[in-house]
């Protein structure tokens, strides 16, 4: 692989432990959604590392171009609450939890 076929030329592919965290975070940290010091460590990263600067940069602009054509959209309060409530559920899930049905239906099986 030659050197300009990386996401900015002369670097290479962005693939070690650093910068597998900041892409691991990209949406959260973009939507500003990090504790200080999580946010300070990807911020960092970004900063010394060009390919992970480039691609930070540009789901930014993504993220604002669609802003920009959506932003004065609001989604109805019965699909905001359902979406909360299905990332709470998958958050938990990620998270080594179990999903509201499962508890429901481990209850429902231990009920009868």
């Amino acid at each position: 692989m030659s050197a300009s076929s990386g996401p900015v030329a002369g670097s290479e592919p962005c693939n070690d432990g650093p910068c597998n965290e900041a892409k691991g975070h990209l949406w959260d940290y973009l939507d500003g959604e990090l504790t200080g010091g999580d946010c300070d460590r990807i911020k960092s990263h970004i900063k010394e590392c060009p390919p992970c600067d480039e691609l930070f940069r540009n789901e930014q602009k993504v993220k604002d171009a669609v802003s920009r054509a959506c932003g004065c959209e609001q989604a109805p309060p019965d699909l905001q609450n359902r979406i909360t409530a299905m990332v709470g559920r998958l958050r938990s899930e990620a998270c080594g939890g179990t999903s509201d049905s499962t508890i429901s239906s481990q209850s429902d099986s231990s009920a009868g």
